[in-house]
């Protein structure tokens, strides 16, 4: 999906870094079908962001659009979620929080999926992997 939507290429047009987190990056995505990129530039521009969903809404897969304006908040942050009707016509999230470079957040997922790589065993991962598929679809975790 990253491919078929180019959406890291799209970023990087406005000079952004694109950092995939979240349980994709951990090996630890279920039936929960979302990924999770946090991007960075050195400032928040709203027009800026809005560009790069536009440019993304174009492709005919995106089925629904959301935007949340964390600016000035403890996040200083973007939110994106965008739903993505694959050929096979399964659905995926796409969760991508737009965040200014030197802010609080800044790398703080990243170096928890770095230690989480680092530390798991197979077989933790597994039993992970393994409960999350034994949850019953209308329950959540966090991370899918």
């Amino acid at each position: 999906m990253i491919e078929e939507t180019k959406i890291i290429s799209l970023w990087e047009s406005i000079g952004a870094t694109v950092n995939l987190v979240g349980s994709l990056k951990t090996w630890l995505l279920t039936t929960n079908q979302d990924i999770d990129l946090h991007i960075y530039t050195d400032e928040l521009k709203i027009s800026e962001s809005f560009s790069v969903i536009e440019r993304l809404a174009e492709n005919m897969a995106i089925t629904h659009i959301e935007y949340g304006n964390g600016i000035n908040t403890e996040e200083e942050c973007i939110e994106w979620h965008v739903l993505y009707k694959r050929a096979d016509n399964s659905l995926w999230k796409l969760d991508m929080i737009h965040i200014r470079r030197g802010s609080e957040y800044d790398g703080y997922f990243e170096k928890v999926a770095e230690r989480i790589n680092k530390r798991i065993t197979q077989e933790e991962r597994e039993a992970i992997l393994r409960l999350k598929y034994e949850m019953p679809e209308n329950e959540k975790t966090m991370g899918g």
